[in-house]
């Protein structure tokens, strides 16, 4: 139906208003230079009305037709609503072909190729608004395990805070270490309180009132000392900290997944980011591309494992921690595990006694002897992790040198590391 276009200029004007919101709110999704999206937005949108108007096509039912477009992009977003948007728009314009070819298809053919050309981005946009686009993230591919994931994000288990806000002293302790520190997934439906909650409990019994204080347990499963030294400057963002506890070695010496360290596979994979470049990265970039290829990536053989933080990379990581700190006095203390797998952490237990005797700000408990290994044998549920005894025994034995090195403690309590 072909109308005049005194007849089609209210509606013109509707769809031009639904047109300006769709094209307000996708850019509002973006900020920086993600606003030049504005303009490829812009040409989309117009598209259909400048066919129409270059074929001399005034027909009310083609824009209320087209309406249904915009509707998707402004309630569904510019993810989902372009796919949508897009497919609906191509339904419409081969629907019209008769009347293009009537009225002169060299416009029809712009309309059409642009939106040929929309269908690869809008499939790229609708991907990156669900979960794929964290799961084919190219970078994230081409990591070896899962465990290689998220890593760079330090997460918070448990904190706490006790003591008057109004307090003249505030303190601040942060515990790191892997799922021995801090983390459910050895209790599965069990809440235990890890030895840090513990020492902060009974901290707070024992400061005096005009203090505060703010415990921080960043322990979780699959945590080493190569993630806690390359997230540290998270834990510290605030920049204050009194006394930083880890307790560590068997994630960085047990944990055997690859032919490669830790360490050495993320060189490996910052040295490819660097190659990928150019279309080679643009494409890298891409989730579309990314998923595609899925089906061609070829399986790698493990060959020999190897741990995944060998004792020379974990000195390094150690040091790492200790410049981040940049004095703050830090506490070593090195994991328990069954009489089978004890003589292992020896070497490691030796590292941090070492740095400790090495650097005034680092401190070492040799818990070895604190706690001779046929007492730990009833402490542990399962090697590395306590029961809910075993925390509290953890805790009261630590507690008097992390107290010490917090707030300072009565002479009697002086002991040899």
């Amino acid at each position: 139906i072909i109308q005049s276009g005194r007849q089609t200029q209210p509606w013109v004007a509707c769809w031009s208003l639904f047109a300006l919101t769709a094209l307000v709110m996708g850019a509002a999704e973006h900020d920086g230079l993600g606003h030049l999206w504005a303009l490829p937005m812009a040409i989309y949108l117009a598209s259909p009305l400048w066919m129409m108007r270059s074929l001399g096509f005034r027909s009310v039912r083609w824009i209320l037709m087209d309406l249904p477009s915009l509707v998707l992009l402004i309630f569904m977003g510019w993810g989902h609503g372009l796919l949508l948007a897009t497919l609906w728009r191509l339904i419409l314009a081969i629907s019209s072909t008769q009347v293009f070819i009537q009225r002169g298809a060299q416009s029809a053919l712009m309309h059409l190729l642009l939106l040929v050309l929309s269908i690869p981005v809008s499939v790229e946009t609708s991907i990156r608004s669900t979960y794929l686009h964290r799961v084919w993230d190219e970078a994230e591919l081409g990591l070896h395990d899962s465990k290689d994931r998220g890593w760079k994000r330090a997460v918070t288990t448990w904190a706490g805070t006790c003591g008057p806000d109004t307090a003249s002293i505030s303190k601040k302790l942060v515990f790191a270490g892997g799922s021995s520190t801090g983390s459910f997934n050895s209790y599965a439906r069990t809440h235990i309180q890890y030895f840090p909650e513990l020492i902060h409990t009974q901290l707070c019994e024992q400061l005096p009132d005009d203090h505060r204080l703010e415990t921080i347990n960043y322990g979780g499963g699959d945590r080493n000392t190569f993630t806690i030294a390359r997230t540290i400057d998270q834990m510290l963002s605030d920049g204050q900290i009194d006394l930083f506890v880890l307790y560590g070695g068997v994630n960085d010496i047990f944990s055997r997944r690859h032919p490669m360290t830790r360490k050495q596979r993320h060189l490996a994979q910052q040295a490819q980011g660097t190659a990928s470049k150019g279309l080679r990265g643009l494409s890298s970039r891409l989730r579309l591309v990314s998923g595609l290829s899925l089906p061609f990536r070829a399986v790698k053989n493990s060959g020999q494992q190897v741990s995944e933080v060998p004792l020379p990379d974990a000195r390094e990581n150690h040091l790492l921690v200790m410049e981040a700190l940049q004095g703050k006095p830090l506490l070593l203390l090195t994991e328990r595990v069954r009489a089978s797998h004890a003589e292992d952490l020896v070497p490691y237990q030796a590292m941090q006694a070492d740095l400790a005797a090495g650097h005034q700000s680092i401190h070492h408990l040799n818990l070895s002897t604190m706690l001779p290994q046929e007492e730990v044998e009833k402490l542990l549920a399962d090697s590395p992790h306590y029961t809910q005894a075993g925390h509290g025994t953890f805790a009261d034995t630590i507690l008097p040198k992390v107290r010490r090195l917090l707030v300072g403690g009565r002479p009697d309590e002086e002991q040899t590391d």
